[in-house]
């Protein structure tokens, strides 16, 4: 039975994963409209064209200037 739900539960984190693969490819960054990266640890999509990081919180991406933090 535990072995049944950890497959299950397995499935559907690879396909959450894929969903969430997909709409990130879609989104672009507000200023430049080039093509967002994924920074999973830092929880953020990151515009390299603009060096602006923004942050997504509550898995809501913020796509506002004034909450993108500058990158280095």
């Amino acid at each position: 039975m535990v072995v049944c739900i950890q497959i299950k539960y397995r499935a559907i984190i690879k396909k959450l994963i894929k969903m969430e693969t997909k709409f990130i490819n879609v989104l672009v960054c507000p200023l430049c409209k080039k093509k967002l990266e994924y920074n999973r640890s830092e929880n953020e999509l990151i515009c390299l064209f603009d060096k602006l990081a923004f942050p997504i919180k509550d898995d809501v991406p913020f796509m506002i200037e004034s909450e993108a933090r500058l990158l280095d």
